[in-house]
């Protein structure tokens, strides 16, 4: 899962029809790229979360699951200028020390470039997630929303004290990814912690133990025909700093249904570049 702002990232690897197990074999070598892509335009699109902020850990935020942010999220999807705004996606991190940068345009890897909305703040810091919180639940959110008549993704950051738009992601792969999903508004989610520990007990507890790992992600994704046509989560831990533009490392991903919680591929072990 390379995080560098100057790195490429492929586009998730297409899925042919095949039967059972190859065919959710199929989905998982693809989520690894597709949860890639969204971490690079999450930590990236705003301009570059490039350093940490609070040393070897902290400071820290107060940890939260979905379903405590999802209404402060779309509250401010539809406050934002340029909508409507149709949230079809979220992502949780968890990272032992806070990372920051700046909320400015840049040109991405992939062709994107980003662009900050109108009143958006200059610089944004994304909090560290204590170690005894609840597996699954993380200090910082970014919510994934698109506009059904334009070409470009907003990203809006959600932590415990405030839900905040932050920039437009346009002119890549991902852009039309991310359009083909449908919305997660209304949608009874399961909360990404019943995930994480059906994850947990299947392999993730068991990755965290003796290694060190750089980020935690929870990743829900409205319908589309990459997840079989239905609302998914997929959980990744890595052991690639958020900061990192070189290295390898390994991941781990599993993917379940966001509206009753069943595994669809079960934990599954990758390398990574950096």
């Amino acid at each position: 899962m390379p995080l560098g702002p100057g790195l490429a990232f492929p586009p998730p690897a297409p899925v042919p029809p095949a039967p059972g197990h190859r065919r959710l074999a199929l989905i998982v070598g693809g989520a690894i790229a597709a949860v890639a892509v969204i971490v690079l335009a999450i930590l990236f699109a705003t301009g570059a979360f490039s350093s940490h902020t609070g040393g070897p850990s902290g400071p820290f935020g107060p940890p939260l699951a979905y379903g405590q942010v999802d209404s402060l999220a779309h509250g401010a999807a539809a406050n934002a200028s340029g909508g409507p705004w149709v949230i079809v996606g979220a992502e949780g991190i968890g990272v032992s020390s806070a990372v920051g940068g700046g909320n400015a345009a840049a040109t991405l890897s992939g062709g994107c470039t980003s662009t900050p909305i109108a009143g958006s703040p200059s610089s944004y810091t994304l909090d560290a997630t204590p170690s005894d919180a609840t597996p699954g639940e993380v200090a910082g959110w970014i919510f994934i929303a698109k506009n059904p008549s334009a070409s470009s993704i907003l990203m809006i950051a959600v932590n415990a004290t405030a839900a905040v738009p932050l920039g437009l992601v346009s002119g890549c792969s991902l852009v039309t990814q991310l359009d083909a999903m449908a919305s997660v508004t209304g949608l009874a989610v399961v909360n990404e912690t019943v995930v994480v520990a059906t994850f947990d007990q299947a392999g993730g507890s068991s990755f965290l133990t003796g290694q060190s790992i750089g980020i935690q992600a929870f990743v829900l994704f409205g319908s589309s025909s990459l997840t079989l046509g239905q609302a998914v989560w997929m959980v990744l831990y890595s052991t690639c700093s958020p900061t990192a533009t070189g290295g390898t490392g390994t991941a781990l991903v599993g993917m379940y249904s966001a509206t009753t919680g069943v595994s669809i591929a079960p934990p599954t072990e990758e390398s990574e570049s950096c």
